[in-house]
């Protein structure tokens, strides 16, 4: 009986060893695994479900009213997008919550790559919704003959507003994991709207705080405020002005988006990884 106990312990501490040495299982099938995990769960339905209003919106102004109507646009950005971010976080997240993990616990391959795999598939997520509702909206726009912003205008708001959204997918994986389903959507979501709203119009502060880049870096291109007013009915300002263009300012805000997505994405799977070795 000792000599039975005493293999499975060898066992275990080796499977634990290939485990947090991270070379039991290559990045790439860690990825493919999470995606076929969650090919019948709730996040792929978001992301028909979500580009779809927009979609609808746009169709029912171009085809039965025959105008451009950038204020849809930018509500779905402002409030639908990172809803949706938050939402298909959780999701995934809830997913291994579901069972506590022990999926992830049994895979032979470090913790880190694990949580990777996790951001990159929202990620993933976030950005086919987001190109498919202004894709299709652009699609739209040139068929109906209305005037409205280019093909090129709309896929570099998608890219820009993904990469601005993205540090919502980390911080929301993390409190899932460790506080539940209400804290991983509502907190992240309600800084973002509170951020967003506070911030948008401080020309010093926006470029760094992703949730006021996210409403502001889209202007030049949609040609529509961050409050939602066409850029050509906007009463004139120094924050119009700064924002009409695509210039250092937005150029910073990118970058920003980009370290607090990586900062986050670092210290959440840092996290990770002594929350399963422990």
């Amino acid at each position: 009986m000792s000599s039975r106990n005493a293999n499975q312990f060898v066992q275990q501490d080796t499977a634990e060893r290939v485990r947090t040495s991270g070379n039991g299982i290559p990045f790439g099938r860690i990825l493919a695994a999470e995606i076929m995990k969650g090919r019948s769960a709730a996040p792929r339905r978001m992301v028909l479900a979500f580009p779809l209003i927009l979609i609808v919106i746009v169709a029912c102004f171009a085809f039965g009213l025959h105008v451009w109507m950038p204020s849809w646009v930018n509500y779905w950005y402002v409030l639908l997008l990172p809803a949706m971010t938050a939402l298909i976080s959780v999701a995934v997240a809830n997913i291994d919550g579901k069972q506590r993990w022990r999926t992830t616990l049994s895979l032979p391959a470090a913790p880190v790559m694990v949580w990777w795999a996790k951001i990159v598939y929202c990620l993933l997520l976030v950005g086919l919704a987001t190109l498919l509702a202004l894709g299709l909206s652009a699609l739209i726009v040139a068929v109906s003959g209305v005037q409205g912003p280019s093909l090129v205008d709309f896929v570099v708001s998608a890219l820009m507003l993904v990469l601005a959204c993205s540090w919502m997918i980390p911080a929301g994986l993390a409190l899932t994991a460790r506080f539940g389903v209400l804290i991983g959507f509502g907190l992240p979501y309600m800084v973002d709207l509170l951020v967003s709203i506070i911030f948008w119009g401080s020309q010093r502060l926006w470029p760094f705080l992703p949730p006021a880049a996210m409403i502001n870096l889209p202007v030049p291109f949609m040609k529509v405020m961050p409050d939602g007013v066409p850029l050509e009915t906007e009463d004139n300002s120094p924050i119009k002005a700064a924002l009409s263009v695509f210039g250092g300012q937005s150029l910073t805000a990118l970058v920003s988006c980009l370290v607090w997505f990586l900062l986050l994405s670092v210290l959440t799977g840092i996290w990770f990884s002594r929350k399963e070795t422990n």
